[in-house]
């Protein structure tokens, strides 16, 4: 073996040790949702769409006193929830993402197993509070029942600027058997990936109107169906931040949270990398 030769071996193989090392420092980022969550609201009877904070749990469904206590079928109800996601450190990168969130029972005692299931969503980023109150244009842009996914949020005057893409990131996340009744026990966290999702929003921050460490992720999970119950209270409870003044469902570590884990470039094996590829370069030009 002649000698041009050897040295470039010699360097590939510290090439290849180098780039092997490049990301081996992991990173786990844990991110709980905001006091700025809410659930939007639907009132059957007279079309609103209220935006409330008022509650220890986020609920997933139908509300039978939602309808002015007529006989209208039960007004829609689903919780929003808003991530506030970080900046990452120059060439950290992420590697996988999740959602997660623990169920917790229901707090009325009249509330009977759901006949949907319940879908995630991946709404987009916000640098915008949302607004809280009777009939919400915020509520009203976010609200939506059907099994049909999603594509676009609808236009509404005065609700928050949301950009980026729209995505159903678990189908079915909810099925009745995970109801809890009223009286039960809180669940095991529920997790699902969502690493497609928050990878695009990082390789493409301009194009999705995404500034990480000042931008919310907003998620949502609704009730599948576009028929409501004709009758009675039927939703999944979850846990959920509240805000300053609701004491939150369930226990810190039920969630929900989004957890990303990244790798970070350690400065070592960023100067390995950078001798061999001189190393590659020089025994190519001794070669010549």
């Amino acid at each position: 073996m002649s000698r041009n030769i050897h040295l470039k071996l010699l360097a590939l193989a510290g090439l290849s040790v180098a780039l092997a090392a490049y990301q081996s420092r992991a990173a786990t980022i844990t991110v709980e949702d905001s006091v700025l969550d809410f659930e939007a609201q639907h009132r059957s009877n007279d079309g609103t769409f209220p935006a409330s904070e008022n509650n220890g749990a986020g609920r997933v469904g139908f509300q039978s006193n939602f309808n002015g206590g007529g006989s209208f079928a039960p007004g829609g109800i689903e919780p929003i929830f808003l991530f506030k996601l970080p900046a990452l450190a120059p060439g950290e990168s992420v590697t996988s993402a999740t959602f997660s969130i623990g169920r917790v029972a229901d707090s009325s005692t009249g509330a009977v197993t759901p006949t949907f299931n319940g879908d995630l969503y991946a709404l987009g980023v916000t640098a915008t509070n949302p607004t809280i109150s009777a009939n919400s244009a915020d509520a009203q842009h976010l609200f939506y029942i059907g099994d049909t996914a999603q594509s676009s949020l609808p236009v509404v005057a005065g609700s928050q600027i949301i950009t980026g893409p729209i995505s159903r990131v678990a189908d079915n996340f909810f099925v009745p058997s995970m109801f809890i009744a009223n009286g039960g026990s809180a669940a095991p966290l529920d997790v699902t990936d969502v690493t497609s999702y928050i990878q695009a929003l990082y390789s493409n921050p301009v194009g999705n109107g995404f500034v990480p460490g000042t931008s919310y992720l907003v998620m949502r999970l609704n009730p599948d169906t576009g028929t409501p119950p004709s009758s009675g209270t039927q939703r999944y409870s979850v846990a959920w931040q509240g805000n300053s003044t609701t004491t939150p469902a369930g226990t810190p570590g039920n969630g929900p949270f989004v957890t990303l884990t990244t790798v970070v470039p350690e400065p070592a094996t960023v100067c390995l990398t950078t001798i061999s590829l001189i190393g590659c370069l020089l025994a190519a030009r001794r070669q010549d």
